[in-house]
């Protein structure tokens, strides 16, 4: 089956539909154990919010709590006040609840447990035993995962239908690495690689989910394995453009090594050209079509860029999203912080800020107009920034006497070590930083993540924003070749 008819399957057959939080109560006996746990821990494979810790009282605990269908936890006990713990005490145990009442015994020791009540629980006990008998007689992991893939065949309507998939769709870690070295990939384009989900094999689960009850499909798990589906439909749509920058940044990392700025410079410039058409093509148009989408907001946050590359595009596909999106607390979070984007986007006069510089004097961003300035923004503890540095000093001594220069904001919170930085990287222009632990020129522009800067034109105008290598040398050269051309 073509994956355009898969997904157009997919569609169909996950309808919009919620579950309501259903009850649980998990009663647990420990009256055999030697030497008893204080509390039991039970944590939501799910949800990382949501965890429950209850005493142990007279050798029996009682958990009560909400869940979302058919949920896998993990168990544990928690000992205190004795020198040796049990061999058990950091087994990793799992258990499968849903809506109900259980009972746990534990016999002799803790990890020995009986859960009875949950039919979720016996499939489980059943799909594992064949999966451990597989294991044990020495089949390679591809055979012994097609059980979990036959289990779903077989019971679609299964509790644990969804964890069965999850694991039977999910790509080993050597199909989900790149062919590149992440460390390699240039600066101005790592947010590109991040977007790569690369955890599911969308051949696989598409018809398979297609089989999934509505209510399975609406539980915690079932939403996240959809989701997860989401993200390998946008990967299966984005791998021409994830070839061709692979390509590119083979092509770079060998321009590096030949210390060939010409060829270096080039090829930054087609990778950040493929990364837009990549946006644009794919997860744009995803978005466009998919307002709803429990991944749009995800992939709206990613491509915009943790400090806001392109604000105005950001409010653009904003716009796209469904309601509910955009009133999700994820939602709201990224309309403030685009409020404040949009006061620093191309055009808009840079807001002025103050702090002090190294021996302590205040200086004003204001103080700076009539140059062409780079708004830096790093820290001592920041590795990309350092290694961004080099480049910077390139850059600042090439067109520091065409009207161009630096006043980088350090986001340290140590004075020793900030000025150290500043001297191992012999930087020469004005460094400031407020050593508070938000700097306030950084909420200012709402910075997240560093390094991150603003080009800022002679009259105080934003005109470029996280440029790094050599596209900013090249933007740099722009802007003075064109102040020389007036004159």
């Amino acid at each position: 089956m073509k994956l355009k008819s898969l997904i157009y399957l997919l569609v169909m057959a996950f309808p919009a539909i919620t579950i309501a939080q259903q009850d649980f109560v998990l009663q647990g006996s420990l009256n055999t154990l030697k030497n008893k746990p204080s509390a039991v821990y039970l944590k939501d494979m799910e949800d990382n919010n949501t965890f429950y810790k209850v005493a142990v009282v007279n050798g029996s605990y009682t958990i009560r709590g909400k869940l979302n269908g058919p949920t896998q936890f993990n168990i544990l006990p928690i000992y205190t006040g004795i020198k040796a713990k049990p061999d058990d005490a950091n087994e990793v145990l799992f258990i499968f609840l849903e809506k109900g009442n259980f009972r746990i015994i534990h016999k002799d020791k803790f990890s020995n447990l009986k859960v009875s009540g949950s039919a979720a629980q016996k499939d489980y006990e059943s799909l594992n035993s064949m999966i451990t008998q597989k294991t044990l007689s020495g089949y390679p992991d591809s055979v012994v995962n097609e059980l979990n893939g036959e289990f779903v065949r077989k019971n679609p309507s299964s509790r644990i239908a969804v964890y069965a998939l999850k694991k039977y769709v999910q790509k080993r870690k050597s199909d989900t690495t790149g062919t590149v070295n992440y460390d390699n990939v240039p600066l101005s384009i790592k947010n590109a690689y991040l977007l790569y989900n690369g955890q599911t094999n969308i051949y696989k689960a598409l018809p398979l989910f297609e089989k999934l009850s509505s209510t399975l499909k609406a539980s915690s798990a079932g939403q996240d394995l959809f989701k997860k589906i989401e993200y390998a439909k946008v990967d299966q749509r984005s791998i021409k453009y994830r070839k061709k920058l692979d390509s590119l940044v083979r092509l770079h990392t060998a321009a590096v090594m030949q210390s060939d700025p010409v060829r270096k410079s080039d090829i930054e410039i087609q990778l950040k050209t493929t990364q837009i058409k990549m946006y644009t093509e794919v997860y744009i148009a995803y978005i466009k079509k998919n307002p709803s989408s429990p991944i749009a907001m995800k992939l709206l946050q990613r491509i915009s860029g943790d400090n806001f590359d392109d604000p105005e595009q950001a409010s653009f596909v904003y716009k796209l999203l469904s309601d509910s999106i955009k009133n999700s607390s994820p939602g709201l979070e990224f309309k403030s912080r685009l409020s404040i984007a949009l006061k620093t986007a191309i055009g808009q006069i840079a807001p002025n800020f103050s702090q002090p510089d190294s021996i302590g004097r205040l200086i004003s961003l204001s103080s700076y107009r009539g140059k062409y300035i780079l708004i830096d923004f790093w820290a001592s503890w920041c590795k990309p920034c350092r290694e961004e540095n080099p480049n910077m000093l390139k850059v600042y001594h090439k067109y520091k006497d065409k009207g161009f220069t630096i006043l980088s904001i350090s986001l340290d919170t140590n004075k020793n070590n900030w000025l150290r930085a500043v001297h191992q990287d012999n930087l020469p222009w004005t460094q400031l930083c407020d050593l508070k632990q938000k700097n306030e020129a950084a909420k200012l522009y709402d910075i997240l993540g560093i390094p991150a800067n603003l080009l800022i034109d002679k009259e105080g105008k934003v005109v470029s924003k996280n440029l790094f290598g050599e596209l900013l040398d090249r933007k740099i050269s722009e802007l003075t070749a064109t102040e020389i051309d007036h004159n």
